[in-house]
């Protein structure tokens, strides 16, 4: 039997004053991932003298195409049978991959809990994730793992212009759920997310949140003929 690999797909854009910490975490877990693959969105500060600084798989591309369409190239250059997306602001916790790798399954996504550090501080531990509620309300963090077919199964993260708004991964794990994947929620609190005002949440997701949800909501009952 192929043993498992794991893929850490770090999108970055005009982030480079976090890469550094971001990526000491991914290589200080107990279990490193086979590939960690950083995918610069036409950033404007300079990630790869960062990247340099790692044995990582650097990719720029050429034009922004923003968040959903980062994940999509790394995932798409990827050779690893499971993978993960893990944001350029924020830090991963040591034993994050090992947790996340011990329940991994084709068609499961795996998620963990999460510290909240910055401007809100908290510690959350995600509900189960099922189609019903997804439909509803995202409770399932974006830097959750799961495999290349299931990403290839569902069509990828959506890369329309109202995805590039936000909200992009709670789209995704719902066509998961829509798809036929379980979820599974480790005890582990795998990530310390970085709340600022920076963040694509505060700018992007959450002023135009009536229409992203709206074209979710639109999306997923046509698409999966549910009502």
């Amino acid at each position: 039997m192929e043993t498992p690999t794991v893929a850490c797909i770090m999108p970055v854009y005009n982030y480079a004053r976090y890469l550094d910490e971001a990526l000491k975490s991914v290589f200080s877990q107990t279990e490193v991932p086979d590939e960690v693959i950083v995918v610069d969105d036409c950033s404007t500060d300079n990630p790869k003298e960062i990247c340099d600084k790692y044995p990582v798989r650097y990719i720029r591309h050429k034009i922004n195409k923003g968040l959903a369409a980062s994940r999509n190239t790394g995932i798409k250059a990827s050779k690893c049978t499971y993978c993960f997306s893990f944001d350029a602001d924020d830090i991963l916790r040591p034993d994050a991959v090992k947790e996340h790798m011990k329940v991994a399954q084709k068609n499961t996504v795996v998620t963990g809990g999460l510290v909240a550090f910055g401007m809100e501080n908290y510690t959350a531990r995600p509900e189960t994730a099922t189609l019903d509620i997804l439909r509803q309300r995202n409770c399932i963090y974006s830097n959750s793992l799961f495999s290349k077919e299931l990403w290839a199964k569902v069509g990828g993260f959506d890369e329309s212009e109202t995805m590039r708004l936000g909200l992009e991964d709670w789209l995704f794990f719902t066509e998961c759920a829509a798809n036929g994947a379980k979820f599974i929620t480790v005890d582990y609190v795998a990530l310390l997310w970085r709340r600022h005002n920076l963040s694509m949440s505060s700018t992007s997701a959450n002023p135009n949140w009536e229409k992203i949800t709206g074209y979710m909501k639109s999306k997923i009952s046509s698409k999966y003929r549910l009502h």
